[in-house]
This record gives structure tokens, C-alpha cells and sequence, in this order.
């Protein structure tokens, strides 16, 4: 069951860090001018969709934001509301390191990834080495050169930074 809910903006929690959420120009002054027409999605007190809407809001200033809520598993609901979208590997490892074992198999075949050992410890490794250090969360390589550099093991850590902030295309950096 889903109901209106207004929450004090200090009161959601996010499963995506601020870092990676970029907010477009057309979206900041439309929520500026209209406020936001479309309510971000929550899930016990966790935006799954919405991001970027709440993201704008906080920078408009506003204390307090109107939102869907649902019952259920907030990373399996972000997994199944962007799945009409490729995740970066910065969202997919933000959202598995929220999730519990038996949910991360859930949601990696929900957004397509494979449920291999290389995936879940590239996915632990950017959540845990990446993500925290917001210079290099802004940077993106593709799921599948993660998933390579996954059979390094504890040596990624010679070649994820580097390679992050290398100049080119991630093609290039391949």
C-alpha cells in the first residue's frame, strides 16, 4: 500500500550518496519555480527514487518535501524502479553495500549483473574505497572493466585510483 507522507528533509535517508547525484539545470529551476511535481519514492524512511529531485530541494532551501511511500526492501525497489536504465557501477555499489546477502543476489540479477565473486568483491570495493572519497566518486568507469579489475584482488587498489583519474574515455582506458 502506498500513501502521501511529508517528511522533514533531515529525516530521509538516501542509498545513493550526494556525490553522485547530479542535478540537471532545467530540474533545479523547475523545482525553484513549481516546487517538486512528482514525489520521491520512500521506502521506510529511504528515498529509492527521487534523488535528484531531493538533492535540488536541499539546495533550494526547502525544509520539508512530500513523498510516495511502500513498504518493502528499499535497495530491491531502487533496483526495480531504474531498471529501465544501465546502473553505474558507483549506483550498483552503493546500493549492494546497503543490502544484506540474500537481498545483494536478488538485486544484482534484478539490474543485471552477474552474481560472481569478482562482482560482488568489485562492488564491496568500490562502496568501501571509492564512494567515501568523493574526488574519485565522480569519476565512472563501465561495470565490466570493474568486473575485470575485480581478478586483481587487493591489488586493485594499485590501479582503481589511477586509473579513475586518468584522461580519456573509458574505452581508451581500457
Amino acid at each position: 500500500m502506498m500513501k502521501l507522507h511529508e517528511y522533514s528533509l533531515n529525516q530521509l535517508k538516501t542509498l545513493l550518496p550526494d556525490t553522485l547525484v547530479q542535478v540537471p539545470a532545467p530540474l533545479a529551476e523547475s523545482i525553484a519555480r513549481h516546487g517538486v511535481v512528482v514525489p520521491p519514492v520512500v521506502c521506510n524512511g529511504i528515498v529509492c527514487d527521487g534523488h535528484r529531485r531531493l538533492l535540488a530541494s536541499r539546495q533550494n532551501g526547502t525544509q520539508k518535501i512530500l513523498c510516495l511511500e511502500t513498504s518493502g526492501n528499499a535497495g530491491l525497489l531502487f533496483a526495480e524502479l531504474n531498471s529501465q536504465r544501465e546502473l553505474s557501477a558507483c549506483e550498483a555499489a552503493a546500493v549492494f553495500a546497503s543490502l544484506h546477502a540474500p537481498e545483494q543476489s536478488a538485486f544484482l540479477k534484478q539490474v543485471g549483473l552477474s552474481e560472481s565473486p569478482q562482482m560482488r568483491f568489485v562492488l564491496g570495493y568500490i562502496a568501501k574505497k571509492i564512494l567515501p572519497v568523493a574526488e574519485l566518486a565522480s569519476f565512472s568507469l563501465p561495470v565490466n572493466i570493474w568486473r575485470e579489475l575485480a581478478h586483481l584482488g587487493e591489488a586493485i587498489s594499485l590501479f582503481a585510483a589511477p586509473l579513475l583519474t586518468l584522461p580519456g574515455t573509458a574505452a581508451e582506458k581500457r
